[in-house]
Formats: structure tokens, sequence, C-alpha cells
């Protein structure tokens, strides 16, 4: 059985908290939502075996689709109700997995980057690859120059949480040079590197839950491309 699996036998779930934030085309939406469901699975393993199918039934994301309150919500405001959101919730014995410290977001860049895309997965994608924005639970410190979101390929989903339950915080997947998710990452290579931690990262990745953090500016989501 795999490590991913038994990491997760308690819990028997593994999921995002995924925020949509663009309401002007239900379309679009419909389409993402296609493709988000099955464009990760050609990174699964076989559902001929079992761990491959436990994968798939446990993934169970936490949607927040809420156009009253989330309508061209900004960063801060998602990130406030999702450090909200985590404080209500019961992970377990495991206080820490990826979906407490990072959420996702589908704002009007990842839907314009949908619109032209082919739903088939043997197509090869039309400019950018089909993505979602990753956001970190806390924004960077007041001068810190740490990039505090990323781009995820929707195939990359599965992985992305495999290797984050192997941190504590999302500095550790955020590449230094890339707006992209790129995998496994020497540490140097990470926003873990000692050039981005100071001492309050260091006390938010020992455990500091639920304290509300706000950025000093208000970011919207749509200059985020």
């Amino acid at each position: 059985m795999s490590a991913f699996v038994t990491r997760l036998l308690r819990k028997q779930r593994w999921a995002f908290a995924i925020y949509r934030t663009n309401y002007p085309s239900e379309a679009d939406w419909t389409k993402f939502l296609a493709m988000f469901a099955t464009w990760p699975l050609h990174e699964f393993p076989s559902t001929k075996l079992e761990y491959g199918r436990l994968v798939r039934s446990w993934q169970q994301h936490y949607w927040m689709n809420d156009k009253l309150r989330f309508d061209g919500a900004t960063i801060d405001q998602l990130r406030q109700h999702f450090q909200t959101w985590v404080a209500s919730q019961d992970f377990g014995d495991q206080l820490v997995w990826p979906e407490s410290y990072m959420f996702l977001v589908v704002d009007k860049d990842v839907l314009d980057n949908i619109r032209p895309q082919n739903p088939e997965r043997d197509f090869m994608p039309r400019d950018e690859a089909p993505y979602v924005k990753a956001f970190d639970k806390y924004c960077p410190n007041e001068g810190e120059e740490y990039p505090d979101w990323m781009k995820l390929a929707l195939v990359s989903l599965r992985d992305v949480y495999s290797r984050g339950m192997d941190f504590e915080n999302m500095r550790g997947l955020r590449s230094r040079h890339s707006d992209w998710y790129k995998g496994r990452l020497l540490e140097k290579d990470t926003c873990l590197e000692e050039d981005y931690e100071t001492e309050s990262n260091l006390s938010w990745a020992s455990g500091s839950e639920g304290d509300e953090d706000t950025c000093s500016m208000d970011q919207s989501l749509e200059h985020k491309s």
C-alpha cells in the first residue's frame, strides 16, 4: 500500500478548501468543474489497485461556492474566512494537513484560462496548462519578499497534497524561481530557504492556529496572473 494511503488511513479524506470568486459565466465554471474532476485522475494510481481506488474515493474537497459571500472577494477576505474555517475544523490527531495551511482559488484568471481549453486530457493544453491558484494561510511579513501564492496545474493536485503532508506550511512547496508548483525541490529552491525564514514564520509553523491575520494591503485576486 502506498505511503499516501497509509498516512490517510485514519482520516480517509484528502481535500482542499476551494473558493470561487468569479461568477459571470456558468459555462466556464461548469467546464472547470469537469476538467478539475478528470484531469488529475491521469496522475492517480490505477483503479486496478486497491490504493488507486482509495485515493479516488477519499478525494472530497470543500467547495466554497457562495456568490453573495465570495463574488469578487479579495485575498485578504478569503484568507480571513479560511483562517476562521480552519479553526472550526477537526483534523484529528494530526493538526496540520495541507488543507489547514493553504487554500485554492478559482478566479477570473483561472476561468479565462479554462475557456479555450479542450476538456479531453489527450489534447495539448492551449496557452498555459489548466490550473488553479493556491494561497498561503498567512500573508508575508512586512518587508518580506515571500510570494504567498502559486499556480497548480490540475494534473498536479494529488502530488501537491502528497508532498504537502511533509510540511507544516506552504513555503516548502513554493518554488523560489517560478510561480508554478514544481514538485519535489531541494530546500534551497523553496521558500523554506533561510532567506525567507523569520521568527514569525517559525512560530506559525509551530502551531499558532486560528489567529486572525490580514495583510497590510488589501490584495486583489485579479492582479495575480
